[in-house]
């Protein structure tokens, strides 16, 4: 893990990171992202403040 730097967080600080990185580069853990075009921001945070979302929503800019 020499080669990661992680950055604190507010909650669980860098042990709790190192415990999640350890989880996630084994299968064990896996991080859920939901891309939406800027052009859909609208629909992005309908569906945000509808509780609809397992893990996060990002805006793509690009497209």
């Amino acid at each position: 893990m020499a080669d990661v730097d992680i950055v604190r967080d507010l909650i669980g600080g860098e042990t709790q990171l190192r415990s999640w990185k350890e989880l996630f580069d084994a299968g064990q853990l896996s991080v859920e992202v939901e891309v939406f075009p800027i052009s859909q921001v609208k629909q992005a945070v309908e569906k945000g403040r509808a509780g609809h979302t397992r893990g996060k929503i990002v805006l793509n800019l690009r497209q």
